[in-house]
C-alpha cells in the first residue's frame, strides 16, 4: 500500500471515529433528555400527591388531662459536682516518695488548686444553664396550666391555645385560618383555600415511546376531581390539628374560597364545605386508607361538587341541639 492508500485509511478511521463520537454525544444527549422527562413527571406525580393526601398526618397530641396531673418542676441546685470530686483528691492526697523534695509537693497541690478553681468555674456555668432550662421549662408548663384550668369555659383562653400551640404555618393547606368560639363554647373553624390556578397545574405530562417528555392540557375533570381531594385534605388536616391541640369533643369546619359570584360578577369569599366533625368519629377513621372526599360522609356535611364547574356555594350546618 502506498502512502497515498494509507493516507485514505487513516481519513477513514478518523471519520469512522468522529461518527461513532457524534453518536454517542446524541445518545448521552438523548438520555440526559429522557432522566430530565422522568423527573418532570416525578416531581408532580409527588407534588399532587402531597396536597391530596395532607390529611394522613398530625403533629399535634395534646393531653390536657396529663398536663393537670404533671408534678411540679423543681427548682435544680447548685450540687458543684466538678467542685467536689476536686476537694476529694485534695482531701486524699498522699505524700510520694517524690513529695520529700518540696518543690514537688508543693506543685502535686497547686495543680490541684488550679484544677479546683477551674471546675468551680464550670460548676457556675453549668449552674446557670440549668437554672435557664428550668425557667424555660416552668414558664410552659405555667402556661400549659393556666389554659387547661379554663380552656374548656373560656373562649378568649381556648384561641390563644390555638394561636400558641396549633403549628401549621409551613404546610400547603391554603391562604388563612381562623377561628371563631361562640358564648356557649362552640368551635367554628374557617380554611381559606388555595384556587384551582393557584394549586393545580394545567398540564400534564407523559412519557413517549421515545421517552422524551409529552406535555398536554390536564383533563378539566381530572383537575377538577383533584382540587377536590386536595380542599377536602386540608380541611380534614386543620380539623385534626385543631382536635390535637385543644379537649373540644366537636367542631364546624368550613372551606372557604375565593371565587365569582355569579350573580355579581365579582370576587367573593364563598362557603364551600361545611362540616360538622366530632372528635369521636374523627379518632375512628384509617386516614392512610381514606378518599378525603368520600370521608366526609361520616360527618354531617354541606357540598356541592361538579366535575364540570367545581364546588358551587354551601350554607353552614347547624350545630346539633346538645
Amino acid at each position: 500500500m502506498g502512502w497515498k492508500g494509507t493516507l485514505r485509511s487513516v481519513n477513514a478511521e478518523l471519520n469512522r471515529q468522529s461518527r461513532e463520537a457524534d453518536k454517542r454525544k446524541r445518545e448521552n444527549l438523548k438520555e440526559v433528555e429522557r432522566k430530565e422527562a422522568r423527573a418532570v413527571i416525578n416531581n408532580q406525580k409527588c407534588y399532587l400527591q402531597q396536597i391530596v393526601s395532607l390529611h394522613q398526618e398530625c403533629r399535634a397530641k395534646f393531653n390536657w388531662d396529663d398536663i393537670a396531673s404533671e408534678p411540679e418542676l423543681q427548682k435544680p441546685e447548685n450540687k458543684t459536682p466538678l467542685t467536689n470530686a476536686i476537694n476529694r483528691k485534695l482531701q486524699n492526697l498522699k505524700p510520694l516518695l517524690i513529695d520529700r523534695l518540696p518543690k514537688v509537693r508543693d506543685w502535686r497541690k497547686k495543680k490541684l488548686e488550679k484544677e479546683l478553681y477551674q471546675a468551680n468555674f464550670q460548676d457556675e456555668i453549668d449552674h446557670a444553664h440549668n437554672i435557664s432550662e428550668y425557667e424555660k421549662r416552668k414558664d410552659e408548663s405555667d402556661k400549659k396550666q393556666r389554659f387547661f384550668k379554663k380552656i374548656r369555659i373560656d373562649g378568649k383562653i381556648l384561641l390563644e391555645a390555638l394561636q400558641e400551640y396549633l403549628d401549621i404555618a409551613d404546610l400547603p393547606i391554603g391562604q388563612d385560618v381562623k377561628f371563631k368560639v361562640s358564648d356557649d363554647m362552640k368551635l367554628d373553624l374557617y380554611l381559606k383555600v388555595s384556587s384551582l390556578e393557584d394549586i393545580i397545574p394545567e398540564k400534564d405530562y407523559g412519557l413517549r415511546q421515545s421517552g422524551t417528555l409529552s406535555t398536554k392540557k390536564m383533563a378539566k375533570g381530572k383537575r377538577m376531581d383533584i382540587y377536590q381531594d386536595y380542599v377536602c385534605s386540608a380541611l380534614l388536616r386543620v380539623v385534626r390539628e385543631t382536635f390535637g391541640v385543644i379537649p373540644m369533643d366537636m367542631i364546624r369546619a368550613n372551606a372557604v374560597s375565593n371565587a365569582v359570584n355569579t350573580k355579581t360578577g365579582h370576587l367573593e369569599d364563598q362557603l364551600i364545605i361545611s362540616a360538622i366533625i366530632l372528635r369521636d368519629t374523627l379518632d375512628v377513621i384509617n386516614f392512610d386508607n381514606i378518599d378525603p372526599s368520600d370521608a366526609f360522609s361520616n360527618f354531617i356535611y354541606n357540598m356541592k361538587f361538579l366535575k364540570t364547574k367545581g364546588f358551587e356555594k354551601v350554607e353552614k350546618v347547624d350545630f346539633p341541639n346538645s
